[in-house]
């Protein structure tokens, strides 16, 4: 009877944090639940369904998920007393962490060992659901956590996911950390790399892969210093003149806004922008893609801009692909475009990912963000 004890003493643990006022619940609770096929859970309101799609919106964003995915949900609210006012979307309604611990608590209460243990059971399979979100796979050329693996400040080189680290013609890729410092977050206890302002930034060497894609996602968290400057997250290019860019893509913020700058194959670039979606002083995750002649921006899994470029194909150039920086046509070149801030979770694709698999990206890192967030 003691693993008896032990669950019912965890359903009980977990209903005390969801009771007691001033107490924030780990695992916010949301009206409505979708259960995918696959077994991914999303929470959130639900604004539109349609016979082909259920439109979503959650802490991550608005999602617009093809109703093939949807194996069942709930469409709340549900009744705090216990009693669940909710809708069933499509068959049975998934695990509620809430009404698991209400569940659980009661029938303790009442000496139902059983009903206790079938309470913590669906606590237990609402989280195995939520844990099993994994970020998209295919089409991954690098991640790089940037979380201690580097050798040293200075420039040591990393290996990328594929285990290469020569920067061969094959497509292995070089990573080089150009005098940024390890920081470790006191609160997360992860750590990240810190751009000073002074010159210093993340480089990818160019390979004979990288210079070809022709789609693409890149992904990363960043906490800036400031945005009033006009800076860099991320370029691939080495100079621009009028409409012309000698260079693949660019990622510039200035003022709290970002501006995506993409080049196709004849040098000449368009450009998608967001005003005011980044703020200094908290982690953010962003990324970009490009794919079949669109362009689009994401801020915490949001789609914040996005712009159909007319042209599909992009630039075959061999600059490096850099990080907080961008090259500047002066004696100190990676000086004046330096970004100031901190740097993580840093992900390339060779296509351009669905809003919905950037948004698993985002939710992935969330986590780790907002208790680095946190005051």
């Amino acid at each position: 009877m003691r693993g008896v004890g032990s669950r019912i003493g965890r359903i009980l643990l977990f209903a005390l944090v969801l009771a007691v006022p001033g107490v924030v619940c780990p695992m916010p609770v949301r009206a409505d639940r979708l259960e995918l096929v696959n077994g991914d859970v999303i929470t959130g309101t639900i604004v539109r369904m349609t016979e082909a799609v259920i439109v979503i919106d959650t802490e991550y964003g608005r999602l617009e998920i093809d109703r093939s995915r949807v194996a069942r949900g709930v469409i709340g609210p549900v009744d705090t007393s216990g009693a669940s006012t909710s809708r069933p979307v499509a068959g049975d309604s998934m695990p509620d962490p809430a009404a698991a611990a209400r569940a659980g608590v009661a029938a303790a209460a009442e000496g139902d060992a059983a009903g206790a243990i079938a309470a913590v059971s669906a606590l237990d399979r609402a989280h195995e659901s939520a844990a099993s979100i994994v970020a998209p796979a295919a089409g991954l050329l690098i991640d790089a956590p940037l979380s201690g693996d580097l050798r040293d400040r200075a420039g040591g080189a990393a290996r990328d996911r594929a285990g290469g680290s020569t920067g061969d013609r094959a497509g292995a890729f070089t990573i080089v950390n150009n005098g940024m410092e390890f920081v470790r977050d006191p609160v997360t206890g992860r750590a990240a790399l810190a751009s000073d302002g002074s010159g210093t930034f993340l480089s990818i060497a160019p390979s004979d892969r990288l210079n070809a894609l022709q789609a693409l996602t890149v992904s990363f968290s960043v906490l800036p210093d400031s945005t009033s400057d006009t800076t860099y997250l991320v370029s691939k290019w080495t100079r621009a003149t009028a409409d012309r860019a000698d260079g693949k893509f660019a990622l510039q913020l200035s003022r709290g806004g970002l501006s995506l700058f993409v080049v196709d194959r004849d040098g000449r670039y368009s450009w998608v922008g967001a005003p005011n979606v980044v703020r200094t002083g908290v982690w953010q995750h962003v990324a970009f893609s490009f794919g079949d002649g669109v362009a689009s921006l994401y801020v915490d899994g949001r789609m914040v801009a996005r712009r159909s470029t007319g042209f599909s194909g992009l630039l075959v150039e061999e600059a490096p692909l850099l990080f907080m920086t961008a090259q500047a046509m002066m004696d100190e070149p990676y000086v004046h475009y330096n970004a100031r801030g901190q740097l993580r979770d840093v992900r390339l694709y060779d296509r351009a990912l669905s809003a919905d698999e950037i948004a698993i990206v985002a939710r992935l890192v969330t986590d780790s963000m907002d208790a680095g967030n946190a005051p």
